[in-house]
């Protein structure tokens, strides 16, 4: 074992040590982790435990493993058994996760997803050598493994970040560095992983790359971030004319509103608290409302808490950070109804929450030992609001899902409640939900049925007429039922103070469908399972899956297969912000970054909008005429260069504005429209002793998006080819053969260069500038002095 894995591992075991984490934790002969004794990465990270992030095995990586037996299948080799990892492997797994989450303060999501499956790959590649002592030939079979596990190319991906950013990065292995043997076999399987890897990596880091340039000048950068156009207008027509089926869509209807209104990320939508409305009101010097002087009195403003900022992490872990964004005065009244209406209709779910909260139970409105009728308990269990014989009627139900306002609801309720009492509760649906729960016959169960007395009740069960123990629910709630429990884990603020689910706007029923069944709804006045909105539900409700808004509320079938990713609505409105004219740092500000870069990271306009962004001096807009104020933006953007370019920036920096614009204005005439491209060169005086031969290699060709240019191009490349044809097809002691066959090879390659290169780019921006006449192309011997005093004396 070197220093520096031992020294990993001790820090890891100090920092879970530190942190009441049980190190090693009881596991059986599969790996499996004791329930009780599985870590719980949210909770370790400072964040409330729920939805959870479990370590709850110590095997190899199944799916991971399923993939390396393939590969050694296609080598020959012997498979690898699912088994329980080695202990030294254990031990750097366990240490790794702890090191992401408690050191580097990284997500749980990536301490499983990035470093600890690879890892876990990794160690059933290793066989038995130890984690330093692994070879070169290991990590590339575990990454051609890699390779073929999924169709995206992230596992691949994944496996050389742990390589680099732990196994190198910290010197654990005795051959580091290790991620240069990352590499894919010569098999059409590792090929094609491997093209995956590098489309992906394309993708993610396309900031400044070739493969980012704009085509036209309506391309916009990096559009695949922003949402495809017709799933956004789709979204739109779904979320403000769609009447929502269920209780939850009512919820995440007004999730996407807020979101097209303000951008908020994912994380930070579904923390929105329910006291979130703030006034600014603005006065002048005399302390009288601004809206008597022309301005704006009052401007409305959301309470939130912002993602990635510096002062959100706290000694316990990511703590919640404050602040407030403004509301545009257009949207004041829509942001005023929908997050108004979202608080009416969850304050029932606010209310129980806080009691379950403040008495630590789940039906706190019964005494423990109170014994009440099954189907009282039922839609308070269960959560579904039909408990009587008679169905609930229609029109009660679309007046109800008109609003789903409480009251409501209440005539639901009120009906159910007066029908089971005048003819009975539904036996049928009660004996369904209870009878896998409640002891009867000689089947014991976890629920012993009583009759109204307390009584227990021996033989047949009256399923229409049985009481139950509510401690004895609470019990099996407790352990039977987890995914059922309520949200009851508190936030942190930056300040310390707590936030708990209950003061938060969006609550939804946990795991109830009884909205689903079209002749039912949650009764959420009574429902004891009440859970935050949750990141990963508004992701599914916008994706590609067989129940996401799309598929439920599209209007045709192309609409049904739409989807899109919810921070592609922060891209969009960000864009056209920019588009719109907006300063950086007002966006900046708006979305809680933290520097003004970060912003240009969503800036999506196209080449057109950034000319038009471009504000010209008033000097310039006074000297310059319309074709000059465009050449000028072309040059501020750094989108043409040329003798007229080189010039005016010589003259601005030497004389000033005013005579570099009059230049400008003189000489713009020099945006020439040639048959290959156009070309910023002033032909005034002299012409260009390459006219129309701009193929040639001159520096100053920029290729444009016109059809008939790439078709002159097209003939001119096949016109070049049948003269190089005829002349090796000549005697090769022809006079000037060879000449003749260099000088028309390096035309069609050049040719060929222009062809190739995208529309708004410069095929030959290092070649030489042909546009000089032939007596400027002075040299430097002595043979060229003369030329030059003589050109100096004219000058």
């Amino acid at each position: 074992m070197n220093e520096f894995y031992q020294a990993f591992i001790a820090t890891a075991k100090e920092a879970a040590a530190k942190n009441g984490i049980r190190w090693n934790p009881p596991c059986d002969a599969d790996g499996k982790i004791v329930k009780s004794e599985r870590w719980n990465l949210r909770e370790m990270r400072g964040l409330p435990p729920q939805p959870a992030v479990w370590i709850s095995e110590l095997c190899y990586h199944r799916p991971s493993t399923v993939a390396l037996n393939a590969l050694r299948a296609d080598k020959g080799a012997a498979p690898v058994e699912q088994a329980i990892m080695p202990a030294d492997w254990r031990d750097f797994y366990l240490a790794a996760t702890v090191h992401e989450l408690l050191i580097k303060k990284n997500k749980p999501s990536h301490a499983v997803n990035t470093v600890g499956t690879p890892l876990r790959l990794l160690a059933a590649c290793a066989n038995d050598l130890r984690p330093w002592e692994i070879m070169p030939d290991t990590v590339t079979e575990a990454y051609n493994a890699a390779l073929r596990s999924g169709a995206s190319g992230k596992a691949a991906i994944s496996f050389a970040f742990l390589i680099r950013r732990v196994i190198d990065t910290h010197h654990l292995a005795d051959r580091c560095p290790l991620e240069r043997f990352c590499i894919a076999y010569a098999d059409e399987n590792a090929k094609a992983g491997q093209r995956l890897v590098e489309e992906r990596k394309a993708w993610l880091n396309n900031h400044g790359n070739l493969g980012n340039l704009r085509e036209n000048l309506h391309d916009r950068k990096r559009e695949s971030r922003l949402p495809e156009e017709r799933a956004f207008w789709e979204l739109v027509r779904i979320v403000f004319t769609e009447a929502p089926k269920t209780f939850a869509d009512a919820i995440r209807f007004a999730q996407v509103k807020l979101a097209i209104v303000t951008g908020f990320r994912v994380g930070e939508n579904v923390v929105v608290p329910a006291d979130w409305e703030r006034w600014r009101e603005y006065v002048d010097a005399k302390g009288r409302p601004a809206g008597e002087r022309g301005g704006v009195s009052r401007s409305l403003m959301i309470r939130h808490f912002a993602e990635k900022q510096a002062a959100d992490e706290g000694v316990e872990g990511i703590v919640l950070y404050e602040t407030a964004q403004h509301v545009p005065p257009m949207f004041e009244d829509l942001i005023q109804k929908t997050l108004g209406h979202v608080t009416r209709i969850t304050r029932p779910l606010r209310e129980r929450l806080k009691r379950q909260m403040e008495t630590g139970r789940f039906l706190p409105e019964y005494d423990p030992g109170e014994f009440v009728h099954a189907g009282e308990l039922y839609p308070r269990v269960a959560g579904s609001a039909w408990v009587a014989r008679e169905p609930i009627p229609q029109m009660l139900l679309e007046q109800y899902r008109q609003s789903y306002d409480p009251q409501a609801l209440k005539a639901i309720r009120d009906h159910q409640r007066e029908h089971a009492e005048r003819s009975g509760r539904d036996a049928k649906t009660i004996r369904y939900y209870w009878q896998n729960l409640v002891t009867h016959g000689r089947t014991k169960r976890y629920l012993t049925p009583y009759d109204k007395h307390g009584n227990r009740i021996v033989g047949p069960i009256p399923w229409d007429n049985f009481y139950l123990c509510v401690r004895e629910v609470e019990e099996v709630i407790r352990e039977r039922m987890p995914t059922k429990h309520p949200d009851l884990a508190p936030y942190t603020l930056a300040d310390g103070t707590k936030l708990y689910p209950y003061d938060l706007l969006f609550l939804l029923p946990n795991n109830c469908n009884a909205d689903f069944k079209g002749d039912d709804v949650i009764a959420v006045d009574d429902y004891f399972s009440v859970g935050r909105a949750q990141t990963w539900d508004l992701m599914n409700m916008l994706g590609p899956r067989p129940f996401s808004l799309f598929a439920r509320y599209g209007e045709t079938e192309e609409d049904r297969k739409c989807s899109m990713t919810p921070h592609s609505i922060r891209h969009l409105q960000n864009a056209e912000l920019f588009r719109l004219g907006v300063a950086d740092t007002i966006i900046t500000k708006r979305f809680n970054r933290r520097s003004v870069a970060q912003s240009y990271q969503y800036d999506h306009r196209s080449l057109a909008e950034d000319l038009n962004a471009i504000d010209l001096p008033p000097v310039a807009l006074e000297k310059l005429g319309p074709r000059a104020q465009e050449t000028y933006r072309m040059i501020a953007a750094d989108k043409v260069s040329g003798p007229i370019v080189d010039e005016f920036r010589r003259v601005q920096r030497e004389l000033g504005d005013d005579a570099a614009f009059e230049y400008l204005d003189a000489e713009a005439d020099g945006l020439h429209a040639t048959p290959y491209g156009f070309c910023l060169s002033s032909f005034t005086i002299d012409p260009c002793p390459k006219h129309l031969e701009c193929f040639a290699g001159c520096r100053h060709l920029t290729r444009t998006d016109i059809p008939e240019e790439q078709r002159t191009l097209e003939r001119l490349r096949d016109q070049m080819v049948r003269i190089i044809a005829k002349i090796e097809a000549a005697p090769t002691d022809t006079v000037g053969r060879k000449n003749q066959l260099r000088h028309a090879k390096e035309r069609l390659e050049n040719i060929e260069t222009a062809l190739n290169a995208r529309p708004g780019t410069q095929p030959f921006a290092e070649g030489p500038d042909l546009s000089k006449p032939a007596e400027d192309k002075l040299g430097n011997t002595v043979l060229d002095t003369r030329k030059q005093i003589r050109r100096a004396s004219y000058d």
